[in-house]
């Protein structure tokens, strides 16, 4: 009677330690599907958030390290890199009719006006100073290669009207030069101004001009 029910124990004990096993492998396959989804997961939120600031997951397929198969065979989103607005604008301000500078500038008797200048404002009349236009005793002119043109009656003062105005002058005497006269100027260095005159005086101890000035890039 002893020798029957410890064989029936016996047989017990291997029927729970062979559940016990069964157990322990669905948990480990329960495991390692978790692991996947988890690493699915972090791959999705690292492919739409930028990558940089999305959290992370340290799994892999079957719940292991870091580097799984899952996370690894999702494609990453990247964002092109277009060209940027100012590289754009810089583009845009290499072609000709396009406008470099817009000034109201008061030119005084001996200042001249160096168009390549930035910012654009007068300089005393010195040898050796480049210049483009100057005012100097009394008498409004350009220099150094530069074409001085008067707008054409009843025309806009625009890019057109002066880079095609090609009656040159080399120069006026500021008493010629009335208040509401436009004026061209194109430089050697392919810069096309259109002046507007605001304001003359013709005092000898405060001589001045009034321009309000726009720049464009000229034909190259």
């Amino acid at each position: 009677m002893d020798t029957e029910q410890q064989a029936t124990n016996r047989v017990s004990d291997a029927e729970g330690v062979e559940t016990g096993r069964s157990a322990l492998a669905k948990a480990s396959v329960l495991m390692g599907a978790v692991g996947t989804l988890l690493a699915g997961a972090a791959a999705i939120i690292a492919a739409f958030s930028g990558g940089e600031n999305a959290p992370s997951v340290d799994v892999d397929s079957t719940g292991g390290p870091p580097g799984s198969a899952a996370a690894s065979s999702l494609p990453l989103l990247t964002e092109s890199a277009g060209p940027s607005r100012g590289a754009e604008q810089s583009a845009a301000q290499t072609q000709a009719g396009s406008v470099v500078d817009r000034s109201s500038i008061d030119l005084p008797d001996e200042y001249a006006l160096n168009l390549s200048d930035s910012p654009l404002r007068p300089v005393a009349h010195e040898n050796g100073n480049p210049r483009d236009v100057e005012l100097v005793n009394g008498k409004f002119m350009t220099l150094n290669g530069a074409e001085f043109a008067y707008a054409r009656p009843g025309r806009e003062l625009s890019y057109a009207e002066c880079a095609n105005n090609t009656r040159y002058i080399r120069w006026r005497y500021i008493d010629e030069i009335s208040k509401g006269d436009q004026i061209c100027v194109k430089s050697q260095d392919g810069l096309v101004a259109g002046i507007r005159i605001t304001d003359v005086s013709v005092d000898v101890e405060s001589r001045r001009l009034g321009l309000d000035l726009t720049l464009w890039v000229g034909e190259a």
